[in-house]
């Protein structure tokens, strides 16, 4: 948590303020990471035995995933690239299906 910490306030001081949906839509993105990992190291953790909890890993990963993708592709360059971030978000959330 500290390392996250303190890279979250590094990047908050490089910044300027006009870049502050770009550092948002960052930050975003590494909370629907860090709820991808949640759900994926609690499917590890206590696999598939209870059929509420294998919902709830589920659509954690689901959620994080959409999160995750959509937030880094909030301000694509380009029209290609934000077809790259639509077609890499139907893949991962395919993936995280699999579970």
């Amino acid at each position: 948590m500290g390392a996250g910490g303190a890279l979250g306030g590094y990047l908050a001081r490089s910044m300027a303020i006009t870049d502050l949906p770009q550092m948002v839509a960052g930050f975003h993105s590494l909370v629907g990471l860090a709820a991808v990992a949640t759900s994926v190291s609690s499917y590890m953790a206590h696999g598939a035995s209870d059929p509420v909890a294998l919902t709830a890993t589920f659509l954690g990963a689901l959620i994080g995933t959409i999160t995750m993708t959509g937030a880094a592709c909030s301000h694509p360059t380009s029209v290609s690239t934000h077809r790259a971030c639509h077609v890499l978000t139907a893949l991962l959330c395919a993936d995280s299906s699999r579970m």
